[in-house]
């Protein structure tokens, strides 16, 4: 829609410097030439602002680039986690509704522009259905005029044609017989002409381009050139007798209501009327000449200028912007490598269980260095409880404000587990996969710790990552803490989109926390421990039945990021010391690349 926004735009604007000097020459050009030939300019000018798309050159001679400047607005952020429907959801917190997140000015612009278009649609369709509705029901039928319906109506004061595609002629009950004659015939000349199709033309440019105040200027100055088209074609070759006639009931006409949408009518304002009968008299001649000139400014307006919207690589908060993930435990972004120098604001508020609010800080006094990614902890407990987290952003002189908690309630195919049922996160928010809740270990039949041996569905309390790599094969992985110095994960693998899960493995060379989990596909999976477990890593390359651990340069280095690209795989691992490997893979994770980034590349990035 931003983009169709910005077209139309750009049309109306181009356009305008056409259909501005054509509107103010409009009386002049009446004077001299046929209404015919305004009728042909008026019809380019509309058909061009009707039909918004972009016919610019290759290599336009000028180039505009959209506006990209933001906006910060409020919102009220969504739940990082699915409710149960029985659950009675509680009224948000007044700190919840400080929440804010950005747009830029030409996505506002667009939204304002849609609602305006469809409202004024709205009310023009709604106003036509009634006004005919009206009128059919108080008219009197009086034969038809060809295949046209004709009727007599006492409470109108100007004839008038209604409807597009079935066109009813009505005409005030109070015209004499020769006034009827003469009405009809101006009446058949809109049929004829096709007069109401021209100006449900008029109707969607003005409804396009309601913000453009010389489209209503048309609207208005095509619709009183239609008169002036139908008087010529209703009095060619009749005698004086018929054109005194003719204009004797003009003169009744005067001052008479305009009609609804989709209709001609007869009458007009004073002023009108007394140019249409001056112009009964007057002998113009056509000018192809002035609309070959106004025909070639409007394509040349078209074709020698081009617009464009600012793109996000050419923008570096855009940039930055596009590089935020969260992948359930870490928020991570990458600085562009853009020559500006960076200042970055990470705060946040939640909401602690006997404490009140609670102030957070994130990556203070860190040095920001463009081309790094930089990431602070984040699992899923402590996103729950935020009411606030927002990125205030400075590169060099353009700022931004970044609210981050929409990045928190998940990213598209994620998984989690809510009283046993497995959820997936599509569209903007949560929805079971199935029915059948996710079994529990094996192992935790024998296992009388904490009343394991006796849970038939997975507990709340554990720690879930998991994410659908494909329509029907997803990966789910589950934590449960056991004390200080250990905790159990278990593997699971669905095949049939969610709907049965099974348990893969435990695997034992984890006996603490996982760092990061790396979904590559329906085949693979990387697990990464954290650095009390001496950070040990693994992948299966067939379905999880196998495990191979991936040799790290330095044993205690941690994964806290892992990106996957196609079949490249990149891992970021740091150590307590704030030394740094990037691991890089292009097979999915069968060889490994090992490049040292020195002992600051960790710094601000775990």
């Amino acid at each position: 829609m931003e983009a169709l926004f910005l077209q139309t735009v750009f049309t109306s604007l181009t356009t305008s410097a056409v259909l501005l000097p054509v509107l103010l020459l409009s009386g002049r050009l009446q004077n001299r030439y046929a209404a015919r030939t305004l009728w042909a300019l008026f019809l380019v000018l509309a058909l061009r602002l009707a039909l918004p798309v972009d016919v610019s050159l290759p290599e336009p001679v000028l180039t505009v680039t959209a506006p990209g400047q933001t906006l910060s607005v409020p919102v009220v952020p969504p739940d990082p986690l699915p409710k149960q429907e029985t659950e009675t959801r509680s009224d948000p917190s007044p700190s919840a509704g400080k929440a804010r997140t950005t747009v830029t000015v030409t996505q506002l612009g667009a939204l304002v522009w849609a609602v305006g278009a469809a409202g004024l649609l709205a009310v023009r369709t709604a106003g036509y259905l009634l006004a005919r509705r009206s009128l059919l029901r108080g008219a009197e039928g009086a034969g038809q005029a060809g295949k046209t319906p004709v009727f007599l109506h006492s409470g109108i004061k100007s004839p008038m044609v209604v409807g597009l595609f079935r066109p009813v002629i009505f005409l005030p009950q109070a015209l004499t017989e020769g006034e009827r004659a003469a009405a009809l015939c101006h009446e058949l000349c809109h049929i004829k002409r096709h007069d109401v199709a021209y100006k449900a033309l008029l109707l969607w440019v003005t409804d396009l381009h309601w913000f453009n105040p010389l489209a209503w200027w048309l609207d208005r100055a095509a619709g009183r050139n239609l008169e002036l088209c139908c008087d010529d074609d209703a009095l060619r070759g009749r005698d004086g007798a018929f054109r005194r006639q003719y204009g004797e009931l003009l003169l009744t006409m005067a001052a008479a209501e305009p009609g609804p949408a989709l209709s001609t009518r007869f009458g007009g304002s004073a002023a009108e009327l007394k140019k249409r009968l001056s112009n009964l008299f007057a002998h113009k001649k056509n000018s192809r000449a002035l609309l070959a000139l106004v025909l070639l400014c409007t394509l040349l307006a078209g074709l020698l200028v081009a617009c464009q919207p600012r793109q996000g690589e050419d923008d570096p908060l855009d940039a930055l912007q596009a590089t935020i993930a969260y992948d359930g435990q870490t928020v991570s972004f990458t600085l562009p490598e853009e020559d500006v120098t960076w200042t970055i604001l990470i705060s946040g508020r939640m909401e602690a269980d006997g404490m009140g609010g609670m102030s957070l800080h994130y990556l203070d006094g860190t040095d920001w260095t463009p081309g790094e990614t930089y990431s602070f902890a984040m699992d899923r407990e402590t996103a729950a409880a935020l009411t606030e987290l927002t990125m205030d952003v400075w590169a060099g002189e353009e700022e931004r404000s970044i609210n981050l908690l929409p990045y928190l309630a998940g990213t598209e195919g994620e998984l989690t587990v809510r009283d046993g049922l497995p959820y997936v996160f599509r569209q903007g928010s949560w929805t079971a996969l199935s029915g059948q809740t996710v079994p529990v270990p094996a192992e935790w039949s024998q296992q009388d710790l904490g009343g394991r041996n006796e849970a038939d569905i997975l507990p709340d309390t554990g720690t879930f990552r998991g994410r659908m790599v494909s329509d029907t094969v997803g990966w789910l992985t589950v934590t449960y803490g056991m004390g200080v110095a250990h905790a159990d994960s278990y593997v699971y693998r669905t095949q049939d989109g969610g709907e049965t899960w099974v348990e893969r493995t435990k695997p034992e060379a984890i006996t603490f926390s996982l760092s990061c989990v790396g979904f590559v596909d329906e085949d693979r999976l990387i697990l990464c421990g954290q650095r009390f477990d001496n950070a040990p890593c693994l992948i299966t390359t067939d379905g999880g039945q196998n495990w191979v651990e991936i040799i790290m340069p330095d044993p205690l280095a941690q994964v806290e990021q892992i990106t996957i690209t196609g079949e490249t795989v990149e891992m970021l691992a740091f150590t307590g010391d704030g030394s740094g490997w990037r691991m890089i893979s292009h097979d999915k994770g069968d060889t490994w690349t090992a490049e040292d980034l020195g002992t600051s590349a960790g710094k601000g990035e775990r």
